[in-house]
């Protein structure tokens, strides 16, 4: 039976799901796959019964579980704002989540970090989940009797598995293109700078799903990217242009990385365990 950490993306259609284990400095794929899966919060135990029957098909009796959430009901923004006292800064955010009408009709748990800008105001990435989202995943969970590590919203999980050396330019782009949204997301030194939302994902890029891109779709989607990219470095001041890491369904869209690499003439790599 094999055991090491089990991880668990719930999206809106599926929940993909990753065995690892330590080995060496790095990390070891042991199992991975999908389930196709429509999470009701109404239905107590339904993620139980899933992630069981993931367990049971793929021989695993995993050592920790860590749960990562990609759905409706959640949030990822970055504002910039003025720096004030911690209670001001909780009101001010707690306002700027409830500008969406969802938010402001629903219990919600969110959290932030804010680090200080060039022009002395605060750069904030928030992340918000409504609250019974999160908390139907962490009893269903529960219920699995697997030592549970924490709940993170996609894609605020990536910034630590970036690899970084002392040597390497600070600045540095993760592009995580996902079914239905994509996000660009820019770190100095693993802390985020800056956190852009696209409504474009793999769902639109390749809809027949047999890895052929839409050329249309994919030019509209670098152009955007492009500009944003050119935008934060102009407002940086960057000369040099950070290293790009794509993260994707390479067989929804095998050809994504080189088309994004020729597109925006920059250094994009495909991030995997084997940089780790």
């Amino acid at each position: 039976m094999a055991k090491g950490y089990l991880n668990i993306e719930v999206t809106p259609q599926r929940i993909r799901y990753i065995l690892m284990q330590s080995s060496g400095r790095g990390y070891e794929v042991l199992k991975s796959g999908s389930v196709g899966h429509t999470l009701n919060t109404l239905v107590a135990g339904d993620l139980t019964r899933v992630i069981k029957e993931i367990l049971v098909k793929e021989n695993i009796a995993p050592k920790r579980l860590f749960v990562s959430v990609c759905r409706p009901g959640t949030l990822i923004r970055q504002i910039t704002m003025p720096r004030m006292k911690k209670q001001e800064m909780d009101e001010a955010i707690s306002s700027e989540i409830e500008k969406l009408p969802f938010f402001a009709n629903n219990l919600y748990d969110y959290i932030y970090t804010a680090n200080k800008t060039a022009k002395e105001k605060l750069n904030v990435i928030l992340a918000a989940i409504d609250q019974n989202t999160l908390n139907y995943v962490i009893e269903d969970v529960r219920k699995l009797r697997i030592p549970f590590e924490h709940l993170e919203i996609t894609p605020l999980n990536i910034k630590d598995v970036v690899p970084y050396k002392k040597t390497d330019n600070p600045n540095q782009m993760v592009l995580i293109v996902h079914d239905q949204m994509s996000y660009l997301m820019m770190l100095n030194i693993r802390e985020y700078r800056f956190v852009y939302q696209s409504s474009t994902g793999m769902q639109h890029l390749c809809p027949s799903g047999n890895g052929n891109i839409v050329e249309a779709v994919f030019n509209n989607f670098a152009g955007e990217l492009q500009r944003v990219i050119k935008s934060y470095m102009a407002e940086q001041k960057l000369e040099n242009s950070p290293k790009l890491w794509l993260i994707w369904d390479s067989q929804s869209g095998s050809k994504l990385q080189e088309m994004i690499t020729e597109k925006l003439g920059m250094d994009c790599t495909s991030l995997s365990f084997d940089h780790l």
